[in-house]
């Protein structure tokens, strides 16, 4: 072994410059994986609060003689929206876990998840959709949260329209299924900058939307807004997932 003051003067420099390295391989990783677990805690956060508000509206508005089958039903389907997003969370990742259901099972559990905030809103929410004849075969929690978050997202847009509308509409195509959901509130400005990270037009956390595109890119999607094709209707979110 060579311990000329050279050969330890020349060690010493390898040393230093894999140090540098491993330092910047290392100090990004680090970064974007923090970046990244602070992304799902607040979707997280996000999820669990609407949960929230959802279960609030329901117990704080009626009594327990007022309380009927479906208000039960709402509760029930929040608190399973509940079990998963904290279990999704364990695992630091939206649910991809494959299993197969029918379109018609997720709308129903939607409209469940919002039927106090749409029925106190007086929103006429139409499903013109092929239900039972689409099965989807990927995790049932990530399209939850994909329609979900936008259905919010119009309830809030529309809350000061005199008669609001929300309609949801299934386009069948050859390797791909398309969600569109319309509504009648105002249109977006920026259509790409409205799924930017805190970014929103209806003063809520900016989160909702943010939390789509990132499951709609997990599941090899894609999420867009345009103007409306349908008179009584401004614009419509437009969810392309493979099936």
């Amino acid at each position: 072994m060579n311990n000329t003051p050279y050969a330890k003067l020349q060690n010493k420099r390898n040393q230093e410059i894999q140090q540098k390295i491993e330092q910047k391989i290392i100090e990004p990783i680090m970064k974007a994986q923090s970046t990244y677990i602070s992304w799902i805690f607040n979707f997280m956060r996000h999820d669990i609060g609407n949960c929230i508000q959802n279960m609030d509206s329901i117990l704080n508005a009626n009594s327990l003689e007022e309380l009927t089958p479906e208000h039960l039903d709402s509760l029930r389907e929040n608190v399973k929206i509940l079990r998963s997003t904290i279990e999704n969370f364990s695992n630091l990742a939206p649910s991809v876990i494959s299993e197969t259901y029918k379109l018609r099972d997720a709308l129903n559990s939607i409209v469940l998840l919002n039927k106090s905030k749409i029925d106190k809103q007086k929103i006429k929410l139409d499903i013109n959709c092929d239900c039972d004849s689409i099965d989807l075969n990927y995790s049932f929690h990530s399209l939850i949260q994909i329609i979900n978050n936008i259905i919010i997202n119009a309830c809030k847009n529309i809350e000061n329209v005199e008669k609001p509308l929300i309609l949801v509409k299934s386009i069948n195509q050859s390797h791909k299924i398309q969600l569109r959901i319309y509504d009648n509130g105002t249109e977006i400005p920026d259509t790409q900058k409205i799924f930017t990270y805190g970014y929103s037009t209806t003063g809520g956390s900016g989160l909702g939307l943010t939390h789509v595109k990132v499951i709609c890119d997990m599941l090899k999607g894609s999420v867009y807004v345009r103007k409306s094709d349908i008179e009584e209707y401004t614009k419509y979110f437009c969810v392309e997932i493979p099936v």
